[in-house]
């Protein structure tokens, strides 16, 4: 069976030094990516390819290529040395890639291969989560390491030994033809069977995983802003395209949010209704909805509260606490207010204090709260009645 074959290789600072005869680290990873592509099409022509670059983020080619020209292109315009060294957004890069093509029909055996110095300087993605859900999906990971011969918790090759994949370790000084040749050869996958019971549950998880929050707008760089060509007061959903949301009434700038990929706009409501329309195809937990914007079928994710109001209200009085922000990260970063009216996410710069419902579980801004206790000593979402605590 043919291979599609993604190749991450790490462009951080570090794979930048040299050994004793003047080449880079990521000049040896160049070149075995030349000699291991052009081996393998030796070995079957109808394999396919696509290269992920990271540094301190990571960028990919993003479609699967027979050929080795596109890929080196593709590495010649995007190679930036930078600090930091992301590998977990270099999966989720790769991991995307496979999946789109899982979803087609006749798809090939998933591979990556990742070139790496090993030096690891945090990653905002888990690399040992990806690995685990690569492996559902059925996705081998090989590594080739390159630098210092000692590297502190060898997570490149617990990497490879979740998925089944082999772990090289070489010097700057090496011959690559025995270990090219061994790494070109076809794959062995997991039992078709167990992989294609699991899939459709991990992918949903890998959607969730993946998957990036909405914008605000003064979460978008300058250069993202740019993308933005409409005024500010002429913004419209590209869900309901309204500047008011037909939900809560507000303007964009109440509950309006960006998507992170095309940058375009969405009130968060419309989103939660989007969301719940594309059910049966998106994925959802307990804190996320997650649904594909409708512009760019870019994966997003919105919170979502999925407690469920009570339709009559308890005779027991229950307490809503007023809480500090940082006691509960990090689920409040990706919650909103639960009054009906607001809807809006916390910040961490603006709502030092919070509160939060005993009975539901519910979060509110504080003059959410105030406003609607003072008119009426219930849950503003699940209509309890409560007391407020200090």
């Amino acid at each position: 069976m043919s291979e599609d074959t993604v190749i991450i290789i790490d462009v951080s600072n570090s794979m930048w030094r040299r050994d004793v005869f003047g080449h880079s680290r990521f000049y040896w990873a160049l070149k075995c990516l030349k000699q291991l592509v052009l081996k393998k099409i030796e070995i079957d022509s109808n394999d396919r390819y696509s290269v992920v670059l990271f540094s301190n983020s990571a960028i990919a080619l993003n479609e699967m290529v027979y050929e080795l020209p596109p890929m080196i292109e593709f590495i010649k315009d995007n190679a930036q040395f930078k600090n930091g060294s992301d590998l977990g957004q270099g999966l989720i890069a790769a991991v995307k890639l496979i999946v789109n093509e899982l979803k087609k029909i006749g798809q090939k055996t998933p591979r990556i291969i990742i070139f790496s110095d090993g030096i690891e300087h945090g990653s905002s993605g888990n690399p040992i989560k990806i690995a685990k859900i690569g492996k559902d999906l059925g996705i081998i990971i090989d590594v080739i390491r390159f630098g210092p011969a000692r590297v502190p918790g060898d997570l490149l090759k617990t990497i490879s030994d979740i998925t089944g994949g082999n772990y090289h370790y070489i010097t700057e000084q090496f011959e690559l033809t025995d270990l090219i040749n061994k790494i070109a050869q076809k794959k062995e996958i997991f039992s078709s069977a167990l992989i294609t019971t699991k899939r459709k549950e991990t992918l949903n998880l890998l959607e969730v995983e993946i998957a990036e929050p909405l914008l605000k707008l003064e979460e978008l760089t300058e250069d993202q802003r740019q993308h933005i060509s409409l005024e500010k007061k002429d913004l419209k959903c590209s869900i309901c395209y309204q500047t008011n949301c037909q939900i809560c009434e507000t303007g964009f700038y109440g509950c309006g949010r960006f998507c992170p990929n095309c940058f375009k706009p969405i009130h968060l409501h419309c989103a939660v209704k989007w969301a719940e329309q594309q059910q049966t195809d998106s994925a959802e937990t307990s804190q996320f909805k997650v649904l594909r914007c409708p512009y760019c079928y870019y994966l997003l994710k919105i919170p979502v509260i999925s407690r469920k109001p009570q339709l009559e209200a308890s005779d027991d009085l229950k307490i809503i606490k007023k809480v500090k922000f940082s006691n509960e990260l990090p689920q409040i970063l990706d919650s909103v207010c639960a009054d009906s009216g607001c809807g809006i996410m916390f910040d961490e710069n603006l709502d030092t204090y919070i509160y939060k419902c005993q009975a539901c579980n519910s979060y509110f801004h504080a003059d959410c709260l105030q406003n609607k206790y003072a008119k009426d000593k219930h849950c503003p979402y699940c209509k309890s009645n409560v007391v407020v605590k200090e």
